[in-house]
């Protein structure tokens, strides 16, 4: 006959009861090493950004367009990528080791972390980098520099997620919140640039400001060999001092009131030099020497 369960009094099935529950009520140890590792994280990645933003000896290129900043964006993204491949290799050499080779087959706990790395990190790559493309947009020149600092901290922070991960997965919060948190703060600066920084620009793309050029400056798009009123009387002119200084005359340049520039041409007859504004004086005083000749 089999041995009969042995009957436990009831104060101890009571205490046996209260220690499978109590685990499940109260937050155990590994919940506590979770909480503080996010909130290390949140202290940590505001000091490593403002340090490498401060101290890190570069700066980023003169981006005046969308396209260039959009452009710059992507480059830095493809070194983000080496943590990934770098996954993704290591994960098919735990398949061939393991012999796990089944697509649907049962997975051993080192093919497992490694397929879990790589799959969260292809995630939160395009996140990551779809808003710090919208980022890039908003951003001043002087700030551009924290394009590449974002990328680095991605990078070394899925690394840091992958070891903690493998070795005790009580820390993983830590490395997982190091790039979530950046991601969140890039998503909500680009809703508040999109919905009060710039609401009319919401949905399109504004044209940049011509530099070097006043508004109420009236130049006009001139085709080549036309003239203005101005240019005209200014050759004149010119010609008229050239002409005096072809033959000594020069007490009979007529003066020019409109412009201004019978006295400064007079001086450079004095003293040897041709004054030529453009290509039109150029030519009217060639042709008022052949007329003398």
């Amino acid at each position: 006959m089999a041995a009969a369960d042995p009957v436990l009094p009831p104060e101890e099935v009571a205490l046996l009861e209260l220690g499978k529950v109590a685990p499940d009520k109260d937050c155990g140890t590994n919940n506590l090493k979770a909480v503080a590792s996010v909130a290390g994280a949140l202290l940590l990645c505001p000091c490593l950004i403002y340090g490498a933003y401060v101290f890190l000896p570069f700066d980023a290129p003169l981006l005046p367009t969308v396209s260039a900043r959009l452009v710059y964006t992507l480059r830095c993204a493809a070194f983000a990528t080496f943590p990934i491949v770098l996954g993704m290799i290591v994960s098919g050499i735990s398949r061939l080791c393991s012999s796990a080779l089944e697509p649907f087959g049962e997975l051993q706990q080192e093919v497992e972390i490694h397929r879990t790395y790589v799959s969260q990190s292809i995630q939160l790559f395009i996140l990551y980098f779809f808003n710090m493309a919208v980022l890039a947009t908003y951003l001043p020149q002087e700030l551009l520099k924290l394009i590449p600092l974002l990328t680095g901290l991605f990078a070394i922070s899925r690394l840091i997620f992958w070891l903690s991960y493998a070795i005790s997965r009580s820390f993983r919060a830590f490395g997982f919140s190091m790039t979530f948190l950046p991601l969140l703060a890039m998503l909500l600066w680009n809703l508040y640039g999109m919905f009060v920084l710039e609401p009319e620009g919401l949905l399109s793309v504004a044209a940049p400001k011509p530099e070097g050029r006043s508004r109420d400056s009236g130049a006009k798009l001139r085709h080549w060999g036309e003239s203005t009123p101005h240019s005209w009387a200014a050759s004149s002119t010119t010609a008229a001092c050239v002409l005096c200084k072809a033959t000594k005359e020069e007490q009979s340049c007529p003066p020019s009131g409109d412009h201004k520039l019978a006295d400064s041409h007079a001086v450079a007859g004095r003293a040897g030099v041709v004054p030529v504004q453009d290509a039109a004086d150029v030519l009217a005083a060639r042709s008022l020497f052949w007329l003398l000749d």
